[in-house]
């Protein structure tokens, strides 16, 4: 019997989500929850859930998260039952089990059952991911046996023959992009969510224009309401009643009238859950009550020199202040205190208890309440638009992700292909030759898995030879100096940038840069003092440009920490603000970064530059990221990392900048979508170095003079 493992898991798992939920401001999102009674704007913070349907039994999920500790089980069922869920994002992953026919691989008995399954309970069929594991010992499969099995899914499903909608939902468990696509899954049901939040927060402020334009058409009818509430309540204030008793009478009134304002005016013409209060309106209220209250004199000093006889200045205005000074118990009386009991309040008054308001200002009160009323409803009005807009502008940059990563899937599980970009309004797929034969097969091949590009997007199938200019620059100024040079030399210093610090188990100090800045045991000089901060213990640089290359082009040189005077270095990553925060490495795809902020920090002025990511272009070993601002980077900022987002908890140190990157076909259009520039991942240049571990928590270290090198890094 097919089993549904239920996974709960980390959004920090996959990146395009995680960078999603943090756009929002989840304090002020809470607030909002409460004033509107929308559950689903709680939604959008909860943990994503992976529902895993399988005739196997599974104890380990890391093959479909990515990560390690990253998800838990937290159920497992045999009866599956599914339903619209706006509580948190979803995706569900069929776990496949094909046979073999004659040699053709295809779907198994127990699999076809699963596809019945999966038809009957997914009202998202786009939000489903079909996988085939690969057994350890015996890695059989591969992508025509995907293509096999999709075109029998796809018939299966359908029940006719037409495009094949499966083979792009489709991967093997060794598949890179098997997360890239949970992950845009997952993001394609938050946008969902997104999507329902603005519905009912428009219909909300719907409700609450109506609301105020009635208010505001009858104001007279309302403000006598108001005041004949008041005058029915008994409120009164006892001229030298203490303030704590004074206060609880404000506090009554300002909950009266909350609760007939609720009951008149339904707040926010919304049904509110029981027991739910309008806490911030109650507070509103209570303060201006107390404002009127202190912009009154509790009593003239006539009616004082009656009572009391004539006394100084100081006395009276001590007693005129009972509002905001309470008297201890010891200067009240006997007689006082028997009045405290019978009254059931705080007495000083021997002979006299009146009222500071008579009926002539129960209609200045009910004004000023009717005013914070209007303040109330356009505070919230303005607030809860701004934070629509918000939730409407993310959705709109997301809504093609899902698209997006289903076309480069498709792109570049082509053999004719080396490489998918999106730029601007174009998707690109790039072709490994100059052929007119065989970019007219990949238009074909395109079309038997996808409809026409989404939305604003139109599709480009093109050669093109990619010009790199690496970013290291003989210039005054430098960060990080190659070489070192004679004091009174006119001769300009190459040099670049510093990415960031490392620290292996034994509690020694290393700094990234590109291997083209500080090549093999070459020396990194201070650009202030020609001092030496170091020498180069790895370098790792790969080839660039072969259209079958895998591997990923990584230009990449650690130097260990070893100057000639005491140095003092600041880990943790720097926000744009200049301080530095807690970091984290990016291990998504390049598709995920596309219309997000990003900044880097480099060695050329103006140091600090910021942009949002416009356009991506992955050739398998090339990776080249396009940036709306100009001069995003220049020469000297190799070595630099690129992080995304900007005001958020926790920094994400994403790529590192080898140089400037063009061709003929980019030229003329530059201007239009911005600069492309050539980046690695940070994670990938990590994993050539496992044994040290990135200086990733804020702190300062100082670094003694002349620390040995240490020779315990080999390439």
């Amino acid at each position: 019997m097919a089993t549904c493992y239920e996974l709960e898991v980390d959004s920090e798992a996959f990146t395009c989500l995680w960078l999603t939920q943090k756009s929002f401001n989840e304090q002020l999102a809470k607030k909002f929850k409460k004033i509107t009674s929308i559950n689903e704007i709680g939604s959008i913070f909860h943990k994503p859930h992976i529902s895993v349907l399988t005739f196997s039994h599974v104890d380990n999920f890391d093959f479909i998260v990515g990560c390690h500790n990253q998800c838990k089980i937290v159920s497992s069922k045999k009866s599956i039952q599914m339903f619209e869920d706006y509580t948190k994002p979803k995706v569900v992953v069929v776990l496949l089990s094909p046979t073999r026919k004659q040699g053709i691989c295809c779907l198994s008995e127990k699999d076809f059952k699963l596809l019945y399954i999966v038809d009957d309970i997914t009202k998202h069929p786009s939000n489903v991911v079909y996988l085939v594991k690969t057994l350890e010992d015996n890695a059989k499969y591969n992508m025509e046996d995907l293509e096999t099995l999709s075109h029998e899914i796809n018939l299966k499903t359908s029940g006719k023959i037409k495009k094949n909608e499966i083979f792009k939902k489709i991967f093997l468990s060794q598949d890179d992009q098997l997360q890239v696509r949970i992950g845009a899954c997952l993001l394609d049901s938050l946008t969902r969510i997104l999507k329902r939040v603005h519905e009912e927060l428009n219909l909300f402020n719907d409700s609450i224009k109506y609301k105020m334009t009635d208010l505001v058409q009858k104001k007279n009818a309302n403000i006598n309401c108001l005041e004949k509430l008041i005058s029915n309540s008994d409120f009164e204030i006892c001229k030298l009643a203490s303030q704590r008793s004074n206060r609880v009478h404000v506090r009554d009134l300002s909950k009266l009238l909350r609760k007939e304002i609720e009951s008149k005016y339904l707040l926010m013409g919304r049904k509110r859950s029981k027991g739910h209060t309008i806490y911030q309106l109650d507070k509103n209220i209570k303060a201006r009550l107390d404002i009127v209250l202190q912009k009154r004199k509790l009593f003239s000093r006539k009616v004082y020199h009656k009572l009391y006889g004539r006394t100084t200045k100081a006395a009276y205005t001590t007693l005129t202040r009972s509002m905001t000074k309470k008297r201890s118990l010891a200067e009240v009386s006997s007689t006082s205190q028997e009045l405290e009991t019978k009254m059931g309040r705080t007495h000083y008054c021997l002979t006299i208890c009146s009222n500071v308001f008579g009926r002539n200002y129960y209609k200045e009160i009910a004004k000023d309440v009717y005013t914070e009323l209007l303040d109330f409803f356009n505070r919230c009005t303005k607030d809860l638009e701004d934070f629509s807009q918000i939730i409407s502008d993310e959705r709109s940059r997301r809504v093609n992700s899902l698209n997006i990563h289903e076309w480069k899937t498709i792109a570049t599980r082509n053999v004719l292909t080396k490489g998918f970009g999106c730029v601007g309004n174009n998707i690109r797929i790039y072709m490994k030759n100059d052929d007119a034969n065989e970019k007219k097969s990949v238009s074909d091949y395109v079309k038997k898995y996808l409809n026409d590009p989404p939305g604003k997007y139109q599709l480009q199938i093109q050669y093109k030879e990619r010009k790199i200019t690496l970013f290291s620059k003989l210039e005054q100024g430098s960060k990080i100096n190659r070489k070192k040079i004679a004091t009174r030399t006119q001769k300009p210093r190459q040099y670049g940038s510093l990415g960031m610090f490392l620290e292996d188990k034994n509690g020694t100090y290393f700094f990234t840069t590109c291997a083209h800045v500080i090549g093999k045991e070459e020396h990194a000089y201070s650009p202030d003092d020609n001092s030496k901060l170091g020498q180069n213990v790895f370098i790792y640089q790969s080839e660039s440009n072969e259209n079958d290359q895998q591997n990923p082009y990584i230009d990449f040189s650690v130097v260990q920490v070893s100057p000639e005077k005491t140095l003092t270095c600041t880990f943790g990553l720097k926000t744009t603000g200049g301080y530095f925060i807690s970091g984290r490495i990016f291990k998504g795809d390049l598709s995920e970064i596309l219309e997000r902020n990003v900044y880097k920090w480099g060695a050329t002025t103006p140091y600090l530059r910021k942009g949002k990511c416009v356009g991506f272009e992955d050739e398998r070993s090339l990776l080249c990221l396009t940036v709306d601002t100009k001069n995003f980077a220049d020469e000297g900022d190799s070595g630099a990392i690129v992080c995304v987002g900007e005001d958020v908890d926790m920094g994400l140190a994403a790529f590192v900048i080898v140089g400037g990157s063009v061709d003929d076909s980019e030229s003329a259009s530059a201007s239009t979508y911005g600069n492309s520039y050539l980046v690695y991942k940070v994670s990938d240049a990590l994993d050539k170095v496992s044994e040290m571990k990135p200086c990733l928590i804020p702190g300062k270290r100082t670094i003694p003079i002349f620390s040995s090198v240490s020779d315990s890094v080999h390439p």
